[in-house]
Parts: C-alpha cells; sequence; structure tokens
C-alpha cells in the first residue's frame, strides 16, 4: 500500500508528540482536533496512544484504508479488545502509567480508559494532565502561521465584501448571510456564527443577528471568523453609521486606546494577568468600567478559543506569552438599551513586539 504521507510532514508530527511526551509514560487522546493536530487526520472517531518516539492509531472500519496511507503512526483496526491488546503487547507493557489530557476527556471515554488500564496484565495508573495539549498548541509552527494568516486573510476579503451592503434597511441577518456564503465559497465554513449587531443590540457581546434593519445614527458590530485548512480566524471592527450617540463614540475611543496600549505591551514573558490589568486601568479612568463584562482575548488556532485566556484571573492568568503564541485582544464596552463597542484584532506574539492579522481601520461609514 503506497503511503501518501512525505517523511518531512511525519517528522512534524513526531515533534509534536515529542513535546507531549516530558511527564508522561503513555499518553491518550481520543478527542478528533487533537486527534488531526498530532496526525493530521480528519477521523470523528479514533484513539491514539503515544509510548516515547514510538506511536499507534486505532480506528474503525471506516478509516482504516484512509488511516494505513496517511497516518505517522501504525494503525490498528477497532475490535473489542484493540486498546487491551496493544497496552499489553511490547513495548507498551514496560510503561507504569497513561496520561490523558483531562480538559478535553468525556467521563465514558475517561471510564473505558480506566477499566482497561486496570486490565492490563501490569495494571497502569492514569494520570489527567489537564490542558496539556492544549498548552502544546498553543504555540504555533510556520505552517500553523500560514494557515492561520491564509484564514485571517479570508476573513478580511469577507469583511471588505460586506461593507458596500451597510445601507439604510439592511438587516442584519442579510449581513451574516451573505458572509456565511462568502466563508463557505471561498474557505471551509464560519469559525462561529456571524455576529452583525445594529444600535441597541450591539450592547449584548453575544447578539444573535436578526431582524433589525440598520438607520442612521446606528451603531454597527461585525465580529466574525473564517475556517480555512482547519485553522480558524476572529476579528470585531464597530463602525458608525452615520452620527452615534456621543457616549458611544467615548466608549469607542476609550476601547480602541485600551487595545492599542494592551497591543504594544504585548510580547515575550508578559503575564496574561499583565495585559488584562492594562485595559482595566485605562477603562477605570475613563469610569468606564461599570460597561465591560468580559476577558481581554484568547488564543487562537484549531478552534477559535483556544488557551490562554487572557484576563486579570482565571486558569492562565499567571501564563507568559511566549513567541508564536496567536493571540487576541478584544477590549469591549457595552451600555445596556443604548449599544455598545469591541475592537479585536488577532496577534503574533514576537519577542520584543507583536505583529496584527488585520488592517487597521476608522470607524466612519461613509
Amino acid at each position: 500500500m503506497k503511503k501518501l504521507l512525505s517523511a518531512s510532514t511525519a517528522k512534524l508530527y513526531h515533534e509534536r508528540a515529542k513535546r507531549l511526551m516530558r511527564e508522561l509514560d503513555i499518553f491518550y487522546c481520543d478527542h478528533p482536533i487533537d486527534l488531526w493536530y498530532l496526525t493530521g487526520l480528519d477521523l470523528s472517531a479514533g484513539q491514539l496512544l503515544l509510548y516515547k518516539n514510538k506511536g499507534a492509531l486505532i480506528v474503525d472500519g471506516r478509516y482504516f484504508q484512509y488511516a494505513k496511507e496517511r497516518s505517522p503512526y501504525p494503525v490498528y483496526l477497532q475490535k473489542t479488545d484493540a486498546l487491551l491488546a496493544l497496552l499489553n503487547s511490547k513495548p507498551w507493557n514496560l510503561a507504569d502509567s497513561i496520561g490523558f489530557d483531562g480538559s478535553v476527556q468525556n467521563y465514558d471515554s475517561y471510564a473505558h480508559l480506566l477499566f482497561v488500564a486496570q486490565k492490563c496484565h501490569k495494571a497502569l495508573t492514569v494520570v489527567s494532565r489537564a490542558s496539556l495539549l492544549q498548552k502544546t498548541r498553543a504555540v504555533k509552527g510556520p505552517e500553523e502561521v500560514r494557515r492561520l494568516k491564509k484564514s485571517a486573510s479570508l476573513l478580511w476579503e469577507g469583511f471588505e465584501r460586506m461593507l458596500p451592503l451597510l445601507k439604510t434597511g439592511v438587516s442584519e441577518k442579510e449581513i451574516a448571510q451573505t458572509f456565511e456564503r462568502f466563508s463557505l465559497e471561498q474557505g471551509d465554513g464560519v469559525s462561529f456564527a456571524p455576529l452583525v449587531a445594529f444600535g441597541e443590540n450591539a450592547a449584548y457581546p453575544h447578539h444573535k443577528p436578526g431582524k433589525r434593519r440598520l438607520k442612521k445614527g446606528d451603531i454597527v458590530i461585525l465580529d466574525l471568523g473564517i475556517a480555512a485548512d482547519h485553522y480558524q480566524s476572529d476579528m470585531t471592527r464597530t463602525l458608525f453609521f452615520g452620527e452615534v450617540d456621543p457616549e458611544l463614540r467615548a466608549i469607542y475611543a476609550t476601547a480602541k486606546r485600551a487595545y492599542s496600549a494592551a497591543k504594544k505591551a504585548s510580547r515575550e514573558g508578559v503575564l496574561c494577568k499583565d495585559l488584562a490589568q492594562i485595559v482595566d486601568d485605562i477603562i477605570e479612568k475613563e469610569g468606564f468600567s461599570r460597561y465591560a463584562c468580559h476577558a481581554l482575548g484568547h488564543g487562537v488556532g484549531l478552534e477559535v478559543h483556544e488557551s490562554p485566556r487572557i484576563a486579570a484571573n482565571g486558569e492562565h492568568s499567571e501564563t507568559a506569552l511566549e513567541k508564536n503564541m496567536v493571540i487576541t485582544l478584544e477590549p469591549g464596552l457595552y451600555i445596556p438599551g443604548k449599544g455598545g463597542v469591541r475592537y479585536e484584532d488577532t496577534l503574533i506574539v514576537g519577542k520584543t513586539t507583536s505583529r496584527s492579522f488585520y488592517p487597521d481601520t476608522s470607524p466612519e461609514l461613509i
């Protein structure tokens, strides 16, 4: 059977696996997105085992031929005792423990893994390493950056196509559907349901586009994402359709200034909580803290929300940015009943500075 996987591509997946195995004997994975990250295979189901410099992939009959041709690891057909038989064979039977990423593993999968591990001739200890793969995936390689830039480029093209459609009488839903069609024609679809909010609806950070029609004096929020080659993009722009309420202009200026300050401070070694604090201090100084309600940003990659979460507190608050992390910064302010603003860009973190994936834009619509 001819292999469709090049040696250089196989090496890429082996290097990713190597970064995972510093604390574990065996690593077990069955999460589809993580399976793609570690094998390059689109699988709705499968079980991957990694041990030192070895790996094994178990799939059912639907994927067996596909995986045999493309997998960087030996492929085994799923049977009732396939996982147990593999763990009892050499060199797997030399291990003392088997680990998994507890942040993505569901309970049924964990229970099955525990059952199998205890049935091994040398009972394996089952160890949870929460967010282990998320931490590994947070730092992007050159090919990942290329795909992320492609996704971002498509998003920007779609955004520019939408601008001429923002005319009096158009509905939020019509704009959202236009972007969805573009994303299917040019990419792999949307990263998330497009957020299009006019006027008072912009006060809801996760507004679902509806029948509200655009009129003069409205503020407009467009939060968009496109998937391309498995990688996601994310960007938000706030636009003014004519003269908007002065208070909305004021909070927009504050959010934009906060974004610029956070971007300037984004570099290798900076803690997530310190970035968030920069933004919080600017917003508080202007007296708008009561209008803030969400974290500053998040990682972007195979999923539109990845590690790290950039906030003043929480799981990743003490996490330091690393070179080639790809993150969003998205300060937002929302006034109930009146509207809201958000400015979101995606950045690639560098040693001394971070570069944006998107051009800056004026908030004026002509």
